[in-house]
Protein backbone atom coordinates (compact mmCIF):
# COMPACT_ATOMS: atom_id res chain seq x y z
CA UNK A 1 0.00 0.00 0.00
CA UNK A 2 1.37 3.57 -0.95
CA UNK A 3 1.75 6.04 2.15
CA UNK A 4 -1.42 7.79 0.11
CA UNK A 5 -3.76 4.73 0.92
CA UNK A 6 -2.95 4.20 4.05
CA UNK A 7 -3.59 7.35 5.45
CA UNK A 8 -7.09 7.32 3.91
CA UNK A 9 -7.52 3.64 5.20
CA UNK A 10 -6.77 5.06 8.56
CA UNK A 11 -8.65 8.04 7.93
CA UNK A 12 -11.89 6.38 7.07
CA UNK A 13 -11.30 3.66 9.90
CA UNK A 14 -11.53 6.70 12.15
CA UNK A 15 -15.06 7.81 10.13
CA UNK A 16 -12.95 11.47 10.25
CA UNK A 17 -13.27 13.94 7.44
CA UNK A 18 -9.86 15.41 6.08
CA UNK A 19 -11.20 18.50 8.02
CA UNK A 20 -11.54 16.87 11.44
CA UNK A 21 -7.78 15.41 10.49
CA UNK A 22 -6.58 18.55 9.29
CA UNK A 23 -7.65 20.03 12.89
CA UNK A 24 -6.16 17.20 14.95
CA UNK A 25 -2.79 17.56 12.89
CA UNK A 26 -2.75 21.20 13.25
CA UNK A 27 -2.53 21.66 9.35
CA UNK A 28 -5.02 22.60 7.12
CA UNK A 29 -7.48 20.62 4.99
CA UNK A 30 -5.66 20.94 1.55
CA UNK A 31 -2.41 19.95 3.21
CA UNK A 32 -4.10 16.66 4.12
CA UNK A 33 -5.96 16.45 0.47
CA UNK A 34 -2.56 16.76 -0.99
CA UNK A 35 -0.81 13.87 0.93
CA UNK A 36 -4.00 11.82 -0.15
CA UNK A 37 -3.51 12.68 -3.52
CA UNK A 38 -0.06 11.09 -3.63
CA UNK A 39 1.16 15.08 -4.34
CA UNK A 40 3.98 15.23 -1.68
CA UNK A 41 4.44 13.88 1.79
CA UNK A 42 4.23 15.48 5.22
CA UNK A 43 7.50 16.65 6.70
CA UNK A 44 8.72 15.42 9.96
CA UNK A 45 6.49 17.21 11.79
CA UNK A 46 3.13 16.11 10.09
CA UNK A 47 4.67 12.49 9.83
CA UNK A 48 5.00 12.76 13.86
CA UNK A 49 1.36 13.83 14.50
CA UNK A 50 -0.07 11.30 12.27
CA UNK A 51 1.85 8.69 14.43
CA UNK A 52 0.15 10.53 17.05
CA UNK A 53 -3.01 10.55 16.10
CA UNK A 54 -3.28 7.26 14.74
CA UNK A 55 -1.23 5.51 17.42
CA UNK A 56 1.38 3.61 14.34
CA UNK A 57 4.50 3.60 13.69
CA UNK A 58 5.83 6.23 11.52
CA UNK A 59 8.03 3.85 9.55
CA UNK A 60 5.14 1.79 8.48
CA UNK A 61 3.04 4.65 6.76
CA UNK A 62 6.39 5.52 4.57
CA UNK A 63 7.03 1.92 3.90
CA UNK A 64 5.24 0.55 0.56
CA UNK A 65 6.28 -3.12 1.26
CA UNK A 66 4.80 -2.88 4.46
CA UNK A 67 1.95 -5.12 5.44
CA UNK A 68 -1.15 -3.94 5.40
CA UNK A 69 -1.92 -4.20 9.20
CA UNK A 70 -0.19 -0.68 11.00
CA UNK A 71 2.26 -1.50 13.20
CA UNK A 72 1.54 -0.37 16.36
CA UNK A 73 3.65 2.69 18.04
CA UNK A 74 6.02 1.59 20.72
CA UNK A 75 5.18 3.33 24.19
CA UNK A 76 6.88 6.28 24.93
CA UNK A 77 7.80 7.86 28.19
CA UNK A 78 8.47 10.94 28.88
CA UNK A 79 11.65 12.05 29.93
CA UNK A 80 12.08 14.70 32.67
CA UNK A 81 14.13 17.36 31.52
CA UNK A 82 16.94 19.93 33.30
CA UNK A 83 14.38 22.86 34.17
CA UNK A 84 12.16 19.99 35.27
CA UNK A 85 14.71 18.50 37.86
CA UNK A 86 15.72 22.10 38.64
CA UNK A 87 12.21 23.41 39.50
CA UNK A 88 11.20 19.99 41.35
CA UNK A 89 14.42 20.70 43.44
CA UNK A 90 13.16 24.97 44.19
CA UNK A 91 9.66 22.75 45.23
CA UNK A 92 11.63 20.91 47.40
CA UNK A 93 13.47 23.83 49.10
CA UNK A 94 10.30 26.01 49.28
CA UNK A 95 8.40 23.34 50.84
CA UNK A 96 11.24 22.61 53.41
CA UNK A 97 11.30 26.64 54.11
CA UNK A 98 7.51 26.65 54.39
CA UNK A 99 7.51 24.14 57.16
CA UNK A 100 10.58 26.26 58.76
CA UNK A 101 8.32 29.35 59.51
CA UNK A 102 8.64 31.44 55.88
CA UNK A 103 5.52 32.76 55.83
CA UNK A 104 3.53 36.56 54.61
CA UNK A 105 1.95 36.53 58.39
CA UNK A 106 4.13 38.93 59.69
CA UNK A 107 4.15 41.54 56.97
CA UNK A 108 0.13 40.96 56.59
CA UNK A 109 -0.35 42.08 59.93
CA UNK A 110 1.67 45.18 59.27
CA UNK A 111 -0.36 46.03 56.32
CA UNK A 112 -3.60 45.59 58.74
CA UNK A 113 -1.91 48.35 60.72
CA UNK A 114 -0.18 50.89 58.46
CA UNK A 115 -2.09 50.44 55.43
CA UNK A 116 0.95 49.50 53.21
CA UNK A 117 3.52 46.56 53.28
CA UNK A 118 6.95 46.84 54.70
CA UNK A 119 9.79 47.24 52.75
CA UNK A 120 10.99 43.63 52.57
CA UNK A 121 7.58 42.84 51.27
CA UNK A 122 8.90 42.30 47.17
CA UNK A 123 11.08 39.80 48.05
CA UNK A 124 8.94 38.13 50.86
CA UNK A 125 6.53 38.21 47.37
CA UNK A 126 9.05 37.38 45.01
CA UNK A 127 10.15 33.99 47.09
CA UNK A 128 6.19 32.94 47.89
CA UNK A 129 5.40 33.34 43.80
CA UNK A 130 8.72 31.41 43.01
CA UNK A 131 7.27 28.63 45.05
CA UNK A 132 3.70 28.01 43.94
CA UNK A 133 4.91 28.80 40.18
CA UNK A 134 7.48 25.98 40.81
CA UNK A 135 4.92 23.91 42.54
CA UNK A 136 2.76 24.43 39.68
CA UNK A 137 5.67 23.28 37.12
CA UNK A 138 6.50 20.30 38.53
CA UNK A 139 3.00 18.91 39.27
CA UNK A 140 2.69 19.09 35.80
CA UNK A 141 5.84 17.71 34.65
CA UNK A 142 5.29 14.46 37.16
CA UNK A 143 1.38 14.19 35.53
CA UNK A 144 3.14 14.08 31.47
CA UNK A 145 5.56 11.63 33.33
CA UNK A 146 2.57 9.72 34.50
CA UNK A 147 0.58 9.59 31.30
CA UNK A 148 3.62 8.99 28.94
CA UNK A 149 3.44 11.84 26.48
CA UNK A 150 3.85 14.71 26.23
CA UNK A 151 2.59 15.19 22.72
CA UNK A 152 -0.48 17.70 21.71
CA UNK A 153 -2.13 19.84 19.02
CA UNK A 154 0.11 22.33 17.44
CA UNK A 155 -2.90 24.23 17.97
CA UNK A 156 -3.77 23.14 21.38
CA UNK A 157 -0.07 24.14 22.44
CA UNK A 158 -0.29 27.59 21.14
CA UNK A 159 -3.18 28.33 22.87
CA UNK A 160 -2.18 26.56 26.27
CA UNK A 161 1.18 28.90 25.57
CA UNK A 162 -0.74 32.18 24.89
CA UNK A 163 -2.84 31.52 28.56
CA UNK A 164 0.35 30.67 30.62
CA UNK A 165 1.66 34.05 29.30
CA UNK A 166 -1.39 35.80 29.88
CA UNK A 167 -1.69 35.06 33.06
CA UNK A 168 1.76 35.28 34.17
CA UNK A 169 1.96 38.61 32.84
CA UNK A 170 -1.09 39.79 34.44
CA UNK A 171 -0.31 37.86 37.73
CA UNK A 172 2.96 40.52 37.71
CA UNK A 173 1.51 43.51 36.81
CA UNK A 174 -0.99 43.21 39.96
CA UNK A 175 2.39 42.48 42.29
CA UNK A 176 4.75 45.25 40.78
CA UNK A 177 2.06 48.09 42.52
CA UNK A 178 2.70 45.68 46.23
CA UNK A 179 6.69 45.78 45.45
CA UNK A 180 6.71 49.81 45.24
CA UNK A 181 4.07 50.51 47.68
CA UNK A 182 6.50 48.41 50.03
CA UNK A 183 9.29 50.27 48.93
CA UNK A 184 7.37 53.45 49.45
CA UNK A 185 7.74 54.70 45.68
CA UNK A 186 3.71 55.09 45.15
CA UNK A 187 0.81 55.39 47.68
CA UNK A 188 -1.53 52.74 48.56
CA UNK A 189 -4.74 54.64 46.91
CA UNK A 190 -8.03 53.00 46.02
CA UNK A 191 -7.14 51.95 42.41
CA UNK A 192 -4.35 50.20 44.17
CA UNK A 193 -6.27 48.20 47.04
CA UNK A 194 -8.79 47.08 44.17
CA UNK A 195 -5.96 44.54 42.84
CA UNK A 196 -4.47 44.06 46.28
CA UNK A 197 -6.50 41.11 47.13
CA UNK A 198 -5.00 39.49 43.75
CA UNK A 199 -1.11 40.01 44.33
CA UNK A 200 -1.64 38.79 47.78
CA UNK A 201 -2.52 35.39 47.34
CA UNK A 202 0.78 33.50 45.56
CA UNK A 203 -1.02 30.18 45.11
CA UNK A 204 -2.09 32.26 42.28
CA UNK A 205 0.98 31.46 40.25
CA UNK A 206 0.23 27.67 40.34
CA UNK A 207 -1.54 28.56 37.03
CA UNK A 208 1.10 29.87 35.10
CA UNK A 209 3.36 27.53 35.99
CA UNK A 210 1.20 24.59 35.65
CA UNK A 211 0.61 26.00 32.08
CA UNK A 212 3.74 26.72 30.90
CA UNK A 213 4.76 23.20 32.02
CA UNK A 214 2.57 21.62 29.67
CA UNK A 215 4.09 23.30 26.88
CA UNK A 216 8.03 23.05 27.75
CA UNK A 217 9.75 21.24 25.05
CA UNK A 218 10.80 17.37 26.47
CA UNK A 219 12.14 14.51 25.13
CA UNK A 220 10.49 11.39 24.60
CA UNK A 221 12.42 7.93 24.83
CA UNK A 222 11.14 4.74 24.49
CA UNK A 223 9.75 2.74 27.19
CA UNK A 224 9.49 -1.07 28.02
CA UNK A 225 6.02 -1.02 27.88
CA UNK A 226 4.01 -3.02 25.96
CA UNK A 227 2.65 -2.15 22.49
CA UNK A 228 -0.68 0.57 22.01
CA UNK A 229 -3.36 -1.05 20.87
CA UNK A 230 -3.97 0.81 17.51
CA UNK A 231 -7.63 1.40 15.31
CA UNK A 232 -9.36 2.29 17.97
CA UNK A 233 -12.86 4.23 16.94
CA UNK A 234 -14.76 6.77 18.37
Amino acid sequence: MTFSEKLITLRAGRGWSQERLAKELGVTRQAVGRWERGECLPDAVGLTGLARVFDIDSEWLLDENAAGTPEPRAARRVKLAWFDWLMLSLAAASLIAMLCGLSMDEARLYYRTAYHYPPYMWLVLMIWYGVWFCFGWSIAALSLRLVKTSSMAARARRIILAAGVAALAALLICAIPVWLDGLQIISAGSWYRAIQPVSAVPTLFVVPGTLLSLVAKRKDVRSVCQPIITNRKE
